[in-house]
């Protein structure tokens, strides 16, 4: 009987934290959404620029631990 209680309760607080976390993302993604209508065209440019050094250094990376 213990152990179907407790089993109870864990599959409560798992359903409570999988609720919360659908509540999250749909927070983050209007938080985006709303970012995106802030930012201007320069912006976007510079976000690009440097997620294309990231890419850089990232593909460097890369290199060197296969060189090894």
């Amino acid at each position: 009987m213990k152990k179907a209680l407790d089993s109870s309760k864990v599959e409560d607080a798992l359903n409570r934290f999988e609720r919360y976390e659908t509540k999250i993302d749909g927070l983050e993604s209007q938080v985006e959404s709303y970012d995106l209508g802030k930012k201007s065209l320069s912006d976007e440019i510079a976000d690009l620029q440097q997620n294309e050094k990231i890419d850089d250094e990232l593909a460097a990376l890369k290199k060197k631990l296969a060189d090894k």
